[in-house]
């Protein structure tokens, strides 16, 4: 028997497989400037967009509101959602195709939720949140390492700055801890 095999035929067949396990991860499928929209919305106060080109740096010299970084990348802040959907929409500059992406992590807020009910999938969880009328980003199940067993642990990424000290899930009020 290998460090990783089972040698129990009824042990291999309990363990659970990449098709029968369930998802652990819910990700809302939305657009990045829908995303700036809704963090400037709920609170947001500047919203990094980043400009790359395909074949190296960018052809753009910066002013002093602007930042390149060390990978030749420009950096733009800003805090209007019209101004990210505009620069989303850029494909070239100078004839040298771009490509623009948001930084996530200035959109939201993440914390960790524990006594999650672990019959509960993530986007039953989604859903519920969704009642609530808070913004979600992602939700990640925490499992035990090696069994793949739900834990009670979920990490929630909300849109915006939240300062959330509690949220109601499934009729129950749960503390929030800032993960970082």
């Amino acid at each position: 028997m290998t460090k990783r095999g089972h040698s129990d035929p009824d042990e291999q067949a309990a363990r659970p497989n990449k098709t029968s396990r369930k998802f652990n991860l819910f990700i809302k499928d939305i657009c990045d400037a829908e995303k700036a929209k809704i963090a400037i919305e709920h609170g947001a106060k500047q919203v990094k967009v980043v400009i790359d080109t395909e074949t190296g740096g960018c052809p753009v010299t910066t002013p002093n509101n602007y930042f390149l970084t060390k990978s030749k990348k420009l950096i733009l802040v800003t805090n209007h959602s019209s101004t990210v959907d505009k620069l989303l929409k850029l494909s070239k500059i100078n004839d040298v195709p771009i490509r623009c992406t948001v930084i996530e992590n200035t959109l939201s807020t993440p914390y960790i939720v524990r006594n999650v009910d672990t019959e509960a999938s993530v986007i039953e969880i989604a859903e519920e949140l969704e009642k609530e009328q808070i913004p979600v980003l992602k939700i990640v199940r925490f499992t035990k390492k090696d069994s793949h067993e739900s834990t009670p642990v979920v990490l929630i990424k909300e849109l915006g700055v939240a300062c959330r000290h509690k949220i109601k899930l499934f009729r129950c009020i749960l503390r929030t801890h800032k993960y970082i």
